[in-house]
């Protein structure tokens, strides 16, 4: 029922007295009323928002202003509101000019108060009912237009006629191109589904109901599942109409065939799988088992289902060898505790009498039963008694091992346990030693050391697996220090690492090391006093020959004698190059030649006007090549000492020595008067090399000497052009 005394009622009305009679008629129904004697007014008072206006009575002939009509338009433009008409006319165009407004009722003045009240009423009414079936509507399009399923209308002569906007999501083709194409949704069907919707239309015509699901090739050319249903039925003559509801299922289908082909899959994987499965259901009878378990158990599948596990023949046994009850069994735990029951080993005595040891694993199946997996773990308890016997063995190996050995953590630096030499090695027993930081093994002074050597161990084990041998001191419990030897490896026990020291007592080693020691400088000081015997007789032989030199009348004696002595003046200073260096066995030329050059140009009295310069490479040779070598610079030296400077003139002696592609390349060269005629060439440096130096036909001891020496280090001598002489000695250098 509507609630008419509360309602609020704008009249428009030019004539004063006719507005104030029907303003009494309608308030004494209860209606609140406003009174506009003109459209203007009326506009104005129904704008301002003053009064909520919730009907208008309006007078057509508003005099001079507006009309009613004027009025109503533009009221209606902005508000819905219904607008009841009074008029003293009856004719037929006035009646026209309301029919183009919205209105709810056109009253003739001087009708029955009755009139007047009904037609306010029914206004009211009419409004209201028009205002529901507007939200009705709304609702309506905003649940069709929203849904994700299509809402869709088939004529049987027209085809489709209505579709709701979410088909374009679903076959992609624009709404109004179904509308141009109103037969192209029954062409888009699959072939397969066809003559089945042909069947589903026929029986619907006839008045049948539907739930179907066909394929449909969207515009895209992929195919659709859908599933359609019918809603709703006209019949207009010979054309029935037929409104359904359309859900795109693909998905749906799509993830129900993904679930045939897992399902294919898990039967596959269940009789393939390696470990063992059995089902059973609420009361513990088994229901299901693959392959796997009956090799397990050794009964055939026959035998097993519809049979409770412990009612089966089997002797089912705990690791301790007692026989286990059915509830104790894990798939019983499993239902019973409601949660996964895992790692249970159990043990299945076969009719052969062997047992099988499995692991099982049992989780309730969700419809009250338990899904249990077994797995062969015989090898495993084969593998663990090896590993106890090898543990056992280890303990032996490592109780008896004659070095002491001891173990650590290696975060800690705490020791976790020693053998019986170590124990006896520190004296102490080894409940004493477990627990004692490292750093107590050793003496208070290097304790300092001891940690840092620890953890460098420690480092080193970790990188390498093992450490080098370090010397150490150990603290016996007596006080007494006892010299170590120890080597480091990190080793897995069970599931912690821990840092094995060995220790090795090098007492002996000591004391065998610290005599070799004293023989060692025993021998170095008798080597030094059989250089300095050898050195002082070498001298002394030298200076014999200078003082037989000095005494000799005969030019020809003295040269020979002085020759003599460069040659053994070579021989000593490489002796003293050769005692002088760290392996006697080696020397560098830098250090060999210079030294020679200076004391063989020493013993000629115009020594102090001779230039020597001398470039020589870095080169370790061995004496077997520079004693020769020695010997030829010797003879060089002395023969340009002696003729290349006539007159006792200044002059340069030069010596180079390069090493290049394996070979070594002597130059000895002064710029003398150079060689005999028919040996020398002018301009030192040409590249163009003068015949070679024919010693044979030499005369004199010292340059058939050089040729020989040369010929024995394998090399090659050559005179080239230069200022004065230029001796070239090529050869290939032996490893040191």
């Amino acid at each position: 029922m509507f609630d008419f005394a509360r309602k609020t009622i704008l009249l428009v009305e030019d004539e004063v007295i006719l507005a104030i009679r029907e303003k009494e008629v309608l308030e004494a129904e209860g209606y609140k009323v406003v009174v506009a004697l003109s459209g203007e007014k009326a506009l104005e008072i129904f704008f301002s928002q003053n009064v909520p206006i919730d009907l208008i009575l309006m007078d057509i002939n508003l005099g001079t202003g507006m009309d009613g009509t004027e009025t109503a338009e533009q009221i209606l433009r902005r508000e819905d509101i219904p607008v009841v008409f009074l008029s003293s006319h009856t004719e037929r165009s006035y009646l026209e000019r309301v029919e183009r407004i919205t209105s709810y009722g056109y009253v003739v003045k001087g009708s029955a108060n009755t009139v007047l009240l009904a037609s306010v009423k029914m206004a009211f009414k009419l409004h209201e009912a028009h205002h529901r079936l507007r939200e009705s509507e709304a609702r309506y399009r905003r649940l069709v237009e929203g849904s994700p399923d299509v809402v869709y209308t088939f004529s049987s002569k027209r085809g489709g006629i209505y579709y709701s906007p979410r088909v374009e999501d679903l076959l992609g083709y624009p709404i109004q191109h179904l509308y141009a194409h109103p037969f192209l949704w029954n062409s888009s069907i699959h072939p397969n589904d066809k003559k089945r919707i042909a069947d589903v239309i026929r029986d619907f015509e006839d008045g049948k109901t539907f739930d179907i699901e066909y394929r449909i090739k969207d515009a895209s050319g992929q195919w659709r599942w859908l599933r359609d249903r019918s809603i709703g039925r006209q019949v207009h003559g010979d054309e029935v109409l037929m409104e359904g509801l359309v859900t795109d299922i693909t998905q749906r289908v799509k993830m129900q065939e993904m679930l045939q082909r897992n399902l294919a899959q898990l039967r596959v994987l269940f009789e393939v799988f390696p470990l063992g499965i059995m089902v059973t259901d609420e009361r513990g009878l088994i229901v299901e088992t693959n392959p796997q378990v009956e090799r397990l158990l050794g009964i055939g599948k026959e035998n097993l289902e519809k049979r409770l596990l412990g009612d089966v023949g089997l002797e089912i046994l705990r690791p301790d060898g007692v026989r286990m009850l059915r509830e104790e069994l894990p798939g019983a735990r499993a239902v019973k505790e409601g949660r996964v029951v895992g790692a249970v080993e159990i043990g299945v005595v076969r009719a052969e009498g062997e047992t099988a040891w499995l692991d099982v694993t049992a989780a309730p199946s969700g419809d009250g039963g338990a899904v249990m997996i077994f797995q062969d773990i015989g090898e495993r308890k084969r593998t663990e008694a090896i590993l106890r016997k090898s543990e056992e063995d280890a303990r032996f190996l490592f109780e008896s091992a004659p070095d002491p050995v001891f173990l650590a953590d290696p975060e800690t630096n705490l020791i976790v346990d020693a053998n019986a030499a170590a124990c006896a090695l520190v004296g102490r027993q080894r409940s004493e030693i477990i627990g004692l930081h490292q750093s107590h093994l050793h003496p208070p002074r290097v304790e300092k050391f001891s940690v840092e050597s620890f953890e460098k161990h420690v480092d080193e084990a970790e990188q390498l697996g093992y450490t080098q041998p370090i010397e150490a001191q150990v603290l016996r419990a007596d006080g007494e220090l006892v010299p170590v030897e120890v080597m480091a490896q990190l080793i897995n026990q069970g599931e912690r690492k821990v840092l094995m020291g060995t220790f090795r007592d090098i007492t002996r080693r000591k004391e065998a090391d610290s005599r070799i020691r004293d023989l060692l400088n025993s021998k170095e000081l008798l080597l030094r006093e059989v250089h300095h015997r050898v050195k002082n007789n070498m001298n002394t032989i030298i200076s014999l020959l200078m003082l037989q030199m000095s005494a000799q009348p005969e030019p020809a004696a003295h040269a020979a004698l002085q020759d003599v002595t460069g040659r053994v003046q070579s021989m000593m200073v490489l002796y003293e190059k050769l005692f002088l260096s760290e392996n006697y066995t080696t020397v560098a030329v830098r250090d060999y030649f210079p030294a020679l050059l200076k004391e063989i140009i020493s013993l000629f009295p115009h020594a102090g006007q001779v230039e020597l310069e001398t470039e020589l490479e870095e080169l370790i040779l061995p004496p077997r090549q520079l004693y020769p070598l020695g010997i030829i610079i010797n003879e060089l030296t002395t023969n340009a000492m002696k003729y290349a400077f006539p007159g006792r003139r200044s002059g340069r002696i030069r010596m180079s020595l390069t090493s290049q592609d394996g070979l070594v390349k002597i130059v000895f060269a002064d710029n003398g008067v150079g060689l005999p005629a028919g040996f020398t060439v002018a301009d030192f440096g040409a590249s163009t090399k003068a015949p070679p130096f024919s010693l044979e036909q030499a005369n004199g001891f010292g340059m058939q000497l050089v040729d020989l020496l040369v010929r024995q280090i394998g090399g090659v001598l050559t005179v080239e052009p230069g200022e004065g002489a230029v001796f070239v000695i090529s050869f290939s250098p032996e490893k040191p």
